[in-house]
């Protein structure tokens, strides 16, 4: 018999959510280990590696820019995998 868990794992595989679900896991960091950033700059998506950000003010695009090697691997080690490489921010 199947855990729980399994299934879960098995229908995301399926249905090729792995993406969403890692975006879930990213933002779930983002909120509570990078809140300095949460209110001002939006996860967009996670694809091959590449975790897509938005924000609409300048300002904050620059002090991400500044930050990005430390906040992927502060993304990479709260993830426990290297799964994000690059950052790309958007004005939006």
């Amino acid at each position: 018999m199947k855990s729980i868990k399994t299934i879960v794992e098995q229908i995301i595989i399926e249905n090729g959510m792995e993406d969403e679900l890692l975006l879930a896991r990213i933002n779930e960091i983002w909120k509570n280990q990078l809140s300095y950033y949460a209110d001002n700059i939006q996860l967009s998506k996670y694809k091959n590696k590449v975790l897509f950000l938005n924000t609409n003010s300048s300002a904050w695009k620059k002090e991400i820019t500044i930050q990005i090697n430390d906040i992927i691997r502060q993304i990479n080690f709260e993830l426990k995998e290297n799964l994000i490489e690059k950052i790309i921010i958007g004005n939006f």
